[in-house]
Formats: structure tokens, sequence, C-alpha cells
């Protein structure tokens, strides 16, 4: 929590990458679990068909190699190309998936083709990421519409979107309705997405992979109770895949389920399922919905070592970078500890979207704002618009560029118009930073309407709007809340004083003050500078009674801090003194 009508966006809870919900790529045929069953008593069965299945890939492969060796087509290469990958022979694989791909060139500038031998060969090169080499292919051989789909679907999750549409616009399969609302909802046009995806899913109910990307795009859209229904039907189509029960859960989560995702948790234990470093990290979401702080932490310690000993490199990061913030905005370890190991986590780990979200919301100073952008440049088109435009408002609002914050804080709400978090943005960058109350207004009035927004977002909406000329509306939506905080009564205060009740706003503001002063550092040098400003803003000195009343009643002059050139709250505060020729340090008298 900031101070008096600057909350930070983000609440001290966690970022997982279930909460950074990205749509499946369709086909991918995601049947794990991402829990395992406990081991039954079968002995060494186990070990006997690790060994048989050993042994039947190298059959293969010495078989693939006897057929090429004795008629070498671009079939055979892309079948040798293939028991190479699966006996683990990599660079094999690719090398001779080449030289199928060659051959097939050459058939087909004779008129014939090989389609089976282009397409396994190009598969082949797609699961090794040789994206740029399979386009040089695919431009030129005859392929068939279903590995179009498949490449124009991989280049969309590389956020290439026109060359994925230019793969697929010639396609005419009932599958391509799938891939389409798969690209449409990657690329954040989710309106349009949902349309092809209920096609998809007329044409298959039980694509299991549409149904999931329906219910990301509905929630995105802030049909949550239809995604729920979309995000059941894709697990009852899609029994034990770990992202559909993953989402699901989140879903169950964000609607304050907790008890529900607990019963779900114990169902699957009591299937007698291992615990994954996936399960327990569900498990510390719940304790940290709970608020049990101290349990979700020793669950998450257990996650990191479980992701750690299976090697699972992505949950490692995600799961070491929450629990540096979560102990960091808990005081369980220094924000400074916490940033450097976080800057070192992501060294090891500078794609990774979730370390990035997590060192921007630990950011609390102008001096964190550089290393912040070298890890946005880092993550590149790895991560998603909507946390690119989050991290951006971050930046900017540690550096108290108050017109890119508001511009970043408008992007990332236009992209999630349902996220408490972005709207706080608006708010706070709009009105405060940029004072166009007029259009903040029109947002905070929207959300008093939805009946929804905790005592923190209702905070922010009076605050834009008392300065907007509506003190009345603020003071009424404030009066039963102002116990809860000192933050609160600060802005009934400023309520009342927008209302023109000087001397009722003004003993509010004081005590506020006064409470405010043993809890945070720096308070009264900020609080004093808002209400400097807020006179300021309001006119109330214009007239002379007026004035000295005022001046009496205001806070004394306090002395900035000696960094205050270092906090993104005083920088907002000096760029609207600087825009308004203000002198600075904001004083009353």
């Amino acid at each position: 929590m900031g101070t008096f009508g600057i909350l930070e966006t983000v609440e001290d809870g966690s970022s997982f990458s279930w909460d950074v919900v990205r749509p499946v790529l369709p086909g991918t045929m995601r049947s794990e679990s991402g829990v395992k069953p406990r081991r039954a008593p079968l002995g060494d069965a186990e070990s006997r068909l690790t060994v048989a299945l050993d042994s039947f890939v190298s059959d293969s492969l010495r078989v693939a190699q006897r057929h090429e060796g004795v008629n070498s087509t671009s079939t055979s290469l892309a079948a040798l190309a293939y028991a190479m990958e699966s006996s683990g022979d990599r660079a094999g694989a690719i090398e001779t998936a080449h030289r199928a791909l060659q051959l097939c060139l050459e058939v087909a500038q004779g008129h014939h083709s090989d389609t089976f031998g282009a397409r396994l060969a190009i598969e082949i090169l797609l699961r090794a990421g040789r994206l740029e080499d399979v386009l040089t292919y695919a431009q030129t051989l005859p392929i068939s519409a279903h590995l179009r789909l498949e490449i124009g679907a991989v280049l969309a999750g590389k956020y290439r979107f026109e060359d994925a549409c230019s793969f697929i616009q010639e396609v005419a399969v009932p599958e391509r309705s799938s891939i389409e609302g798969y690209i449409l909802a990657l690329k954040g046009d989710y309106h349009a997405a949902t349309s092809h995806l209920r096609e998809a899913l007329r044409r298959n109910p039980n694509d299991a992979d549409s149904a999931l990307n329906l219910s990301i795009s509905l929630l995105a859209l802030g049909a949550r109770k239809k995604a729920r229904a979309a995000a059941e039907q894709a697990r009852s189509v899609g029994q034990g895949r770990a992202d559909v029960w993953l989402h699901l859960l989140e879903l169950v989560l964000a609607d304050g389920e907790i008890d529900r995702a607990e019963r779900e948790i114990d169902v699957l234990l009591r299937q007698g399922v291992e615990l994954s470093a996936r399960l327990l990290v569900i498990q510390a979401r719940v304790e940290l919905a709970r608020k049990d702080i101290s349990a979700a932490i020793r669950t998450l310690d257990r996650a990191r070592l479980k992701a750690e000993q299976d090697g699972d490199t992505e949950t490692l990061a995600e799961v070491s970078s929450n629990l540096l913030r979560i102990r960091a905005t808990n005081d369980r370890m220094s924000r400074e500890d916490a940033w450097d190991d976080l800057e070192s986590l992501l060294g090891r780990y500078p794609e990774n979207e979730i370390v990035v979200l997590n060192l921007a919301q630990l950011a609390w100073s102008r001096r964190n704002a550089d290393t912040l952008r070298r890890a946005l440049d880092g993550a590149g088109s790895q991560m998603s618009r909507v946390n690119r435009s989050y991290v951006s408002f971050q930046i900017a609002t540690l550096e108290g560029d108050t017109t890119k914050a508001a511009d970043h804080a408008e992007e990332w709400l236009k992209l999630e118009p349902h996220n408490d978090h972005a709207r706080a943005a608006v708010l706070i960058a709009l009105g405060i930073g940029e004072e166009r109350w007029q259009e903040a207004s029109a947002l905070a009035q929207q959300l008093l309407a939805s009946g929804e927004g905790d005592s923190n977002s209702l905070n922010n909406a009076a605050y834009v709007l008392a300065m907007a000329g509506m003190a009345d509306i603020a003071v009424e939506t404030l009066e039963p809340l102002a116990r809860e905080s000192f933050i609160l009564r600060a802005t009934l205060g400023l309520a009342h004083l927008a209302a023109g009740n000087i001397v009722l706003g003004m003993k509010l503001y004081r005590q506020a003050a006064d409470e405010a002063e043993g809890r945070t550092d720096d308070s009264r040098s900020l609080m004093t500078a808002y209400q400097a400003l807020i006179v300021r803003q309001l006119n109330l000195q214009q007239d002379e009674e007026q004035n000295r009343m005022i001046s009496a009643l205001a806070l004394p002059p306090y002395p900035l801090p000696e960094d205050w050139e270092e906090n993104p709250e005083f920088l907002r505060l000096y760029a609207v003194a600087q825009r308004n020729g203000y002198e600075w340090p904001l004083a009353v008298s």
C-alpha cells in the first residue's frame, strides 16, 4: 500500500504462469496432467517397459538406416530423420531432414511431389525450432493444408501474425477455424477469436484446445461465467490435461472459491497422485488466498526443490522469483536483497516472463527503471502485450514520466478492461499524474455503477471524482469506509475540501497525516506536499479570509527527504508542479 492517493497497482500476492493466461497451440495434444500417479506395486515392470521401448527405437533406427542405404529417397531420408530424432540424435535428425527436403525440391522441379516426406521432415525442423528453414522450404514446396495450418500456428506463437495469416488464408479445411481462433486470441483480438472458436466447437465438441482458448478469450472480455463454462467443457473432453485443469482452478480462485479449489486438490490427492511442483504451487496459491503467508512460503519452497529435482527450469524460475517478491513484500527479507537476487535470477532466465513481472512488481525507485527496461527488452516477443504494457507503465511511473505512464496505463486497461489493477493505474496516472480529471472520472463513475471494486479502488475513484467536480459523490462513497485506513480518511478530507467543507476537510487530513507518520517513511513530507497541491488545484486560496483559515489549519511545512528524486510518488508530484508553475517543494504558505 502506498500513501495518500497513491496505491500500488499490483497487490502483495503472486504472479504465476497461469496468471498470464495464454492461448494454447491447437493440436499439441497436451495430455500430461502435471501430476504423476504414485508408483503401483508392479515390481520392475516399469523398468522392463523402458528397456523394451529403447530396444524398439534402436530397431526402428537400424531399419530406417538399412532402407535409406538400399534406396535413398526423400521419403526414406525423412523416415531416417524421424528415427534419429526418436533415438535422441537431434543434430543428425536436423541434418538428415535437410537432405530429405533438398531431394523434395529436386523432385518438385520434375513436376512430382513427395508430400509425405516433406511433411515428416518439416515437422522435425519445426520441433527443433528451425522455423526460418521451414519457411524457406514451405514457400517452394507443395505442402498439405494441415501442414500450412501447423506452420501458421507456430508463426503466430512467435507473434508473427501477418506471416501466420498468409500461410492459412487459402486453406479450406474444417480445422482452420480452430487455428484462426488461436491466432486471433494470441493477437489479443478476443471478440473475433470467440466466433471462430465457437465454430470450431460446433464442428468438433471434443476439441479441448478450442474450448480452452474460448475460455481464455471470454475471460479477457470479462465474461467470467461463460469462461468458466468453456473451461468446464475443456476439462470434460480433455481429461488429465494440466493446462486445462490449472486454468479452471485459476478461475475458481479468481471467483474467491477457495474451498472449492481445496476440494479439487483433495480429490486429486485421494486419487493417489504424486505431489508435483505444479500441484504444490496451486496449494500455495490457495494459502496465499487465505493470507497464510508463512504456509505459502513453505509450500513454495517445496515446489522450488521439486522443480529443481525434476529439471523443470520454467517452474523453478517462476517459483523462485515469486518467493523473493513475496518475502520482500511481507517483510521476510529486505527489498534490496530481494532485488539483487531477482536480478541474478533474470541473468539465468532472461526471457522468463514471470521473472520480469516479479521484478516490475518489486521495483520501488527510479534507479530500478534501467534494469527493468533491460529486462523488458530481453524478454522480447516472449512477453504478452498485456504484460509489456504493464511493465512499461511501471518504468514510466518509476521515472516520473506522467504522460508515458498514462499512455501505457490506458493501453493496459484496453487490453484487460476488467483488471482492477489496470483500472487503478489509469485513475492514478490519468487523473493525479496528468490532471485529466474528466476523462478519469468517466472510468471512476463506471466503477461505482458496477458495484464492484475494493476499498483501494473506491479510494482512487473518489479522489478523481472530487477533483472532477463531483465531491458529494466522493464523500458519499468514502464515508462508510473511512475508518479502515488513514489513506481513506485523507481522501475523504480531500472530498470535503472540494465540497467547500474546509474545516472538516483539514481536520480529517491532519488526523490521517498524524496516523501515517508512525507507519510509513516520508509520509509526513509526502502528505504535506499533496495537501499543498490540492489547495492550489481547487483554488481554495482565492478568498483572503479563507486563505488565512487554510494556512492556520494546514499541515506545517516539512522538508523533502534527501532521496526524493528517486521516489516515484514525489516525482509524480514534481511533474505536476512543474506543469502548473508551482513552487517546489510544494507548501500551502
